[in-house]
């Protein structure tokens, strides 16, 4: 039997200043040297950590985080000399990290590109344009994108990269203009950037980037205190950007380190402060998100440090919860899917019941598809699903079973 579900909008208002009830877990400490201004990127289930510095000493190393056994394992170093302020991104199963600053006060536009089946660097061709710093990037679809920074002054100008042809092509300028030592992370197929430093004074604009339009379109402003050297990542439609040192309207200082957390939601372009994470003030931390879940770490408060934490937002947190039993199984797969994927949903007890399968995309709209029976038999739910004809794309995949909710990301790619 098939099932259609129609297509329409969900929208919530939110409180702009109230706390958001999420949690935060502290995790095993990052196994290497405690650094700061270090970069990151994710290969599925594990997040890839490296570079930054420490009293001066700038860095090669690289560790993976394994979070089915929230354990640290140390790859192979990043080839060429140690950096700081780099940027990453993946794009499939690869990784790809460049620019930053390195010994000599030199600023730097090689990249390079990680395969974890090899555990090896692999050099490609160098970011076209200013050597720089301080930059943002991110991924969308086949795609990895680099854009503003510093080489003296700030820089607007963004950068694609193809890894099929390996070439860089120039994009549309960043829109809030110069800035270096901004955020940047990717809900769906938009990437998001904002905050950081230009021109004398610090930064609280955002801008979302349109891949297909080659179009930046301003969003709401960040709350909060201006800041530059703040941490981001994603977890489903929501961005969540927080530390960082103060940044003055004007004179060009720097305040003292900070500690909160705001949640920005792309459905109604709406900000909201969350608690903040069990651990000091923080600058030049870093943020990443790994297969749909956000954490937070390293940089330096009253020294460098090593910690690492997690943020489960409240409305996932009961899916956490659940997924966190070893005996349920939650799969998508293939993914990334070409249009037509199997959901496998195991539970731990054997009951029958009906189940609601939705698929939205990032912006909370939920799609038509067909599927299946949709029914948990024995504890057991397998299924096929089909997307119809709609775009490239992260989509939030939702099962509800009675009062158990699930989610997970599916990569579209055709």
């Amino acid at each position: 039997m098939k099932k259609q579900i129609a297509l329409f909008a969900i929208f919530t208002t939110l409180s702009l200043f109230s706390f958001s009830q999420g949690t935060w877990t502290k995790k095993t400490d990052f196994a290497g040297m405690s650094r700061t201004g270090a970069c990151g990127f994710s290969i599925g289930a594990k997040g890839y950590i490296g570079t930054g510095a420490n009293a001066g000493n700038y860095l090669t190393d690289f560790w993976a985080y394994d979070t089915e056994t929230d354990s640290w394992t140390q790859i192979a170093d990043l080839s060429g000399p140690g950096r700081q302020y780099a940027v990453a991104f993946a794009i499939g199963e690869r990784g790809y990290v460049g620019t930053g600053w390195s010994t000599g006060s030199n600023y730097m536009k090689t990249f390079w590109e990680y395969d974890p089946s090899t555990n090896t660097w692999t050099e490609k061709p160098s970011l076209p344009g200013t050597p720089r710093a301080l930059a943002v990037a991110f991924t969308i679809g086949n795609n990895g994108y680099i854009g503003t920074g510093l080489n003296e002054n700030p820089l607007s100008d963004f950068w694609k990269y193809d890894p099929s042809t390996e070439s860089w092509t120039q994009i549309a300028d960043y829109g809030g203009g110069k800035r270096k030592a901004a955020v940047a992370f990717v809900i769906g197929n938009r990437g998001f950037v904002g905050s950081g430093y230009c021109c004398g004074q610090g930064q609280n604009d955002f801008w979302e980037y349109n891949p297909v339009t080659d179009e930046w379109s301003e969003k709401a402003d960040m709350p909060g205190a201006l800041r530059i050297y703040a941490c981001a990542f994603s977890i489903g439609l929501k961005g969540y950007v927080g530390t960082g040192n103060r940044a003055y309207h004007c004179c060009g200082d720097f305040g003292p380190a900070l500690r909160d957390f705001w949640e920005f939601n792309s459905q109604t372009n709406t900000w909201k402060q969350i608690a903040p994470p069990n651990a000091g003030k923080r600058t030049r931390a870093i943020g990443i998100t790994i297969n749909g879940r956000g954490f937070f770490g390293l940089g330096y408060s009253t020294d460098y440090e090593n910690d690492f934490h997690e943020y489960v937002p409240h409305d996932s947190q009961k899916t956490q919860e659940v997924l966190n039993d070893s005996t349920v199984v939650f799969n998508l797969y293939p993914n990334p899917t070409t249009g037509t994927f199997t959901l496998d949903l195991q539970l731990d007890d054997e009951e029958t019941t009906d189940a609601e399968v939705q698929v939205m995309n990032m912006l909370g709209q939920i799609l038509s598809i067909e599927s299946g029976e949709l029914t948990v038999d024995n504890g057991k739910l397998k299924t096929e699903i089909q997307l119809g004809d709609v775009a490239d794309g992260m989509y939030m995949v939702k099962v509800t079973v009675g009062d158990k909710v699930f989610t997970a990301q599916i990569d579209l790619q055709k």
